[in-house]
């Protein structure tokens, strides 16, 4: 269930979970004699995700509150990743140990950290030579910030937040030149050398960063807002290319601050979902194999009782 949804373009809630209904009631036990009612509502459908939310602590130590929100909203079933109205990011997943599990070509990457306000941090999507492989790659992340709310404008949401930026191929860059049409190039590309060159000659310069995708078209706070949610604590999107325009693909995190909030840490949690149907192989174990660096999370067995009346 959910409230009444907030100014500034702010999702909420972040989890739709069963409440009860006038069909479907929920029997609870009155506080005084031994008297039950019939009722329904957000105060029994919060303690439900918050289970959740329990259920993927217990089950791995690494996995603090925060994550397992991110973990459970980058996994919500929903019509839309940006949310809607009625729905937020969608219904609450059911089986909430299985999100924590890999299969051969479909692996999950959790980032925890946190960054000064006005830096950046990039985060690697790991995806070892996947341009070598046919079909088409599909890349979902979820991040969620912990940052203080703005107390002298509740519109405004908070004092920090986290630009995002996905980056596809770390050899493919922006020729450009004020006035004229921008070119991008992929700098792998030999027969491109030449028309780098004239390029240059011709007054244009390279970015500094590989070319990005989606390039943002309006770059008005008004627009921001509305499109990515510049303020709001969470951010949830999707992407699907060919495989072939894919070179060890990146996502870089901006923290900005404003007011209060302009040197202010801003903790952040990333979940990355990599799905790559036609990989030869298993993209798991070759995730694994070069970047040994990174260390599968460690799912503990959840031992559960049953009380049964004989």
């Amino acid at each position: 269930m959910r409230g009444p949804r907030q100014r500034g373009w702010k999702i909420k809630p972040d989890l739709l979970e069963f409440g009860g209904s006038m069909n479907r009631l929920f029997i609870a036990v009155m506080n005084q004699g031994n008297l039950t009612g019939a009722e329904q509502g957000t105060s029994f459908s919060a303690p439900v995700v918050a289970g959740k939310i329990g259920k993927l602590m217990a089950a791995s130590e690494k996995i603090i509150p925060h994550l397992a929100r991110t973990i459970l909203i980058h996994h919500a079933e929903s019509e839309t990743l940006e949310g809607t109205n009625e729905e937020g990011f969608g219904y609450c997943p059911d089986d909430v140990e299985a999100l924590l599990e890999c299969d051969d070509n479909s692996v999950t990457i959790l980032y925890s950290g946190e960054i000064m306000a006005g830096s950046s941090v990039k985060l690697p999507i790991y995806m070892p030579e996947v341009n070598k492989h046919k079909g088409t790659a599909k890349i979902k992340w979820t991040i969620s910030t912990v940052v203080n709310p703005n107390m002298k404008d509740s519109d405004a949401y908070t004092n920090n937040c986290i630009e995002d930026t996905f980056y596809p191929h770390e050899m493919t860059f922006n020729f450009s030149k004020y006035g004229s049409a921008t070119k991008k190039i992929n700098l792998m590309d030999q027969s491109k050398y030449e028309e780098v060159q004239r390029l240059m000659d011709d007054g244009y310069s390279k970015s500094d960063l590989p070319a990005s995708k989606p390039a943002k078209k309006s770059f008005r706070e008004a627009d921001l807002r509305n499109s990515d949610f510049k303020w709001d604590t969470i951010i949830r999107k999707f992407v699907s290319m060919r495989t072939s325009s894919l070179l060890n693909p990146f996502i870089s995190l901006h923290a900005i601050g404003r007011d209060e909030g302009l040197h202010e840490k801003v903790r952040y949690n990333v979940v990355i979902t990599i799905d790559v149907p036609k990989y030869d192989g298993s993209l798991y174990d070759s995730i694994l194999q070069k970047y040994r660096n990174l260390s599968p999370i460690k799912v503990q067995n959840v031992n559960r009782l049953q009380a049964t009346n004989k």
